[in-house]
């Protein structure tokens, strides 16, 4: 079956049931924590694996970059609700304490046998490509390629979402502040990529439905280009 170009929503949150049965428990307590984070799993899970699809990559990592991307930021589970719901720019330690949502999910992960594989994608996706990431500081193709294709997916939802701090940027915003961060926060080249195929993205509000072009046009697979770790 053909995957369907994502949409991301503001309004209700997606059914737990359309979800893999393996990941339900924990995105149900997601859901009644955090009503925002659970609905930003769904559309960065979307995002990424319509991406992933068009990058022709097996079906077996299409499934693990979608899953992945859907349990990116399950750490935020052991963060006092009181950050997550707040309105207004964070404290330094407050930011410090948020930021331990990456490693608390992969440490999550790893309890779990049915998902200790996605851990280590978990961990890394907000470590940048030029090192200046967290939580371990790893740079460039040391970067697990999962936690690289996740923070690209991430962070254009997170842009083009309205957030309590920040209004949404347009769809063509952030795929400039996306160029901006290549070589830096991000893989050059999967910035590349995912920006070509966001050329023919419409924008219809509350939806955001991307189009990604024509598969048959899709690259060569990143396994050729990739160190996978």
């Amino acid at each position: 079956m053909a995957v369907q170009p994502p949409s991301t929503e503001g309004g209700g949150c997606e059914p737990i049931s359309r979800h893999p049965m393996v990941a339900r428990p924990l995105l149900a307590r997601m859901a009644a924590k955090h009503a925002p984070t659970y609905q930003h799993l769904g559309r960065v899970s979307r995002i990424a694996e319509y991406f992933a699809t068009h990058l022709r990559l097996s079906r077996k990592e299409v499934r693990l970059v979608s899953l992945s991307a859907l349990l990116h930021d399950i750490g935020k589970l052991e963060i006092p609700d009181d950050l997550l719901t707040k309105e207004g720019w964070l404290t330094a330690s407050e930011i410090e304490t948020v930021c331990e949502h990456a490693a608390r999910g992969a440490d999550i992960l790893s309890r779990i046998p049915a998902l200790a594989d996605l851990a280590g994608a978990v961990r890394h996706h907000h470590e940048w490509f030029d090192g200046r990431g967290y939580p371990d500081g790893l740079q460039g193709e040391d970067i697990p390629w999962v936690s690289r294709v996740i923070a690209i997916c991430d962070a254009f939802d997170s842009m083009i979402t309205p957030r309590p701090y920040a209004p949404a940027l347009s769809v063509d915003q952030a795929l400039d502040e996306l160029r901006r961060g290549a070589g830096t926060q991000f893989d050059p080249e999967l910035t590349r990529l995912f920006v070509e195929r966001q050329q023919r993205l419409t924008v219809v509000r509350p939806k955001v439905h991307c189009e990604w072009g024509d598969p048959e046009q899709r690259p060569r697979p990143l396994a050729v280009r990739h160190k996978r770790t």
